[in-house]
């Protein structure tokens, strides 16, 4: 659908992120740098479920530099059937398009596994269309969820709450899904630098290495690396320090080579310690839930 809108003023458009468990606290801080280290001239704005997270993980958010916003969880249809139980949370996307209440006009939206590399060009905010997305991955004609460029209107988020009770679409990748049947017709296909999913690089290499110069944001889909299972709770500085280099070290051992990309993320998250660490340690003191003790069970070798 094409729009006219007069350009958006910084406090008109927001960079959004999800952040609906703590074990994506993290990176979602990650995130949150980055954005910081690319000068972003909108409001950075983290949605959480209240309930779902802690508020050490809304700590670690604001140290850098989001404004946690609660928002009403949004349940998958059906009850849940068919769907993968990590994604049971993420229709709570559809929030994002009732952020028109909050004075915000238009979103970019990542998932807490994105790290920005490059400025996002602030003509994404105001692109001419309602909305617009990457395609997940060569092969596919779908788009990816993880990077979504869109103007709010709450009717519209009404709309789509009521149609995906009864829309015929796989239930299996959730909101991702749901979102390409209802926008499919209108939706306005974006380059894969502004969300460029990593399994790219073992679709075509030659076109990864094509677009590394002007990638602006990295998903880190297939080669994640922090430990993205619920693990019931969050880890102090320290002990993510080691589970970063333990999830690291189960990398090389793949027989996928990812290894420029995780040192990208590395390297920011590198960043965000030498600037902040005080503050991450002031926001977990100590591990928080059984976040240690699951990942110990998972062969962490934590120090004594």
């Amino acid at each position: 659908m094409q729009l006219n809108f007069r350009p958006t003023l910084p406090h008109e458009r927001a960079v959004v992120t999800g952040l609906f468990t703590d074990t994506y606290a993290y990176s979602a801080a990650v995130l949150g740098h980055s954005l910081k280290r690319v000068n972003i001239d909108a409001r950075m704005i983290a949605m959480y479920i209240p309930g779902h997270v802690s508020e050490e993980s809304l700590c670690l958010a604001k140290s850098q530099g989001w404004e946690p916003q609660p928002i009403e969880r949004i349940p998958p249809p059906h009850n849940g059937h068919n769907i993968d139980p990590k994604f049971v949370d993420q229709y709570t996307k559809l929030q994002l398009w009732s952020f028109d209440k909050l004075g915000i006009r238009s979103v970019v939206f990542f998932d807490a596994d994105v790290v920005v590399r490059r400025p996002i060009p602030i003509h994404l905010f105001d692109l001419p269309f309602s909305f617009a997305a990457v395609p997940d991955g060569i092969q596919s004609p779908l788009i990816n969820g993880g990077g979504l460029f869109l103007k709010t209107d709450s009717r519209i988020r009404d709309d789509m709450v009521i149609k995906m009770e009864t829309a015929p679409f796989n239930l299996a990748w959730a909101e991702q899904n749901f979102l390409n049947l209802y926008w499919g017709g209108h939706v306005l296909i974006l380059p894969w630098i502004f969300n460029a999913n990593i399994w790219i690089k073992y679709q075509s290499s030659k076109l990864w290495e094509g677009m590394l110069d002007e990638l602006v944001a990295l998903h880190m889909t297939s080669a994640k690396p922090f430990p993205h299972y619920d693990v019931g709770g969050v880890l102090t500085l320290e002990e993510m320090k080691v589970a970063i280099e333990w999830k690291f070290e189960s990398h090389r051992q793949s027989e996928y080579d990812f290894s420029q990309e995780l040192q990208w993320w590395l390297d920011e998250w590198e960043r965000m310690v030498g600037d902040s660490r005080s503050q991450l340690t002031t926001c977990v003191p100590t591990s928080v839930g059984n976040a240690k003790t699951t990942l110990m069970e998972a062969g962490i070798p934590f120090p004594p």
